[in-house]
């Protein structure tokens, strides 16, 4: 992703929970220059041990820790044969890193109800490991205007199956005042972007060492979204 892209980002759960119910007025957001989107178009970035076994192949997400069957097509016969190369006597994951996407699973197979496609294999790195630590294990929270005084608070949840929700609460009147769903997926190692709708308008990035999520505004505001804050 072009490094410049993020540097111009808008306040995204503040702005795209509140913009969308009328509450209080933030700054404008801006729509992602479509060329920050990875090729092919709808593939997104992904990261996790891929394991070959008896004619089928599983991917564990190294984000969501979640594991999803690979379906046969689109780069699934190059990544058997990388993985062959390899030379393993008993099947194992791999880490690699990959481009897909996830599509639900025919009716009827038992497991999850998502599965992978792997567009693109970038490589397999039998030196790498999963980082410790998923950004589906909890709630980010910001407050608005600050923590210290806070009037509103923004929470957003990223699921396991790529789906997210962000509410915000009048911490006055405990109530909740917007809220806004979409997904989310990573165009790089610490890059995230979110659709609603199925346009691209916000991107942020992930702060691994202390698992929060970074955002900027328009006047290049860092604000932090802390887990289980």
């Amino acid at each position: 992703m072009k490094r410049f892209s993020w540097l111009f980002l808008f306040v995204w759960a503040a702005f795209a929970c509140t913009h969308k119910t009328g509450a209080p007025s933030l700054p404008a957001a801006a729509t992602l220059q479509q060329d920050t989107l990875p090729e092919p178009r709808g593939s997104y970035y992904f990261s996790g041990d891929y394991r070959y076994f008896a004619d089928a192949a599983t991917f564990r997400d190294c984000i969501t820790n979640d594991t999803f069957p690979v379906v046969m097509r689109g780069d699934y016969k190059k990544m058997e044969k990388e993985y062959q190369k390899i030379g393993i006597d008993v099947p194992e994951g791999i880490y690699c890193e990959v481009m897909g996407y996830l599509t639900d699973k025919p009716a009827g197979e038992e497991g999850r109800n998502k599965q992978i496609v792997i567009t693109s294999l970038i490589q397999f790195d039998r030196t790498s490991a999963c980082r410790l630590g998923t950004v589906t294990g909890g709630i980010y929270t910001v407050y608005m205007p600050d923590k210290k005084n806070a009037q509103e608070q923004v929470s957003l949840k990223l699921n396991g199956d790529y789906t997210f929700q962000c509410i915000v609460n009048d911490l006055k009147t405990k109530k909740k005042t917007a809220s806004v769903e979409g997904v989310w997926h990573r165009t790089s190692d610490e890059d995230i972007v979110f659709l609603t709708n199925g346009e691209v308008y916000y991107e942020g990035i992930l702060d691994f060492t202390n698992m929060n999520l970074k955002l900027y505004d328009n006047n290049r505001k860092l604000w932090i979204f802390t887990q289980n804050g």
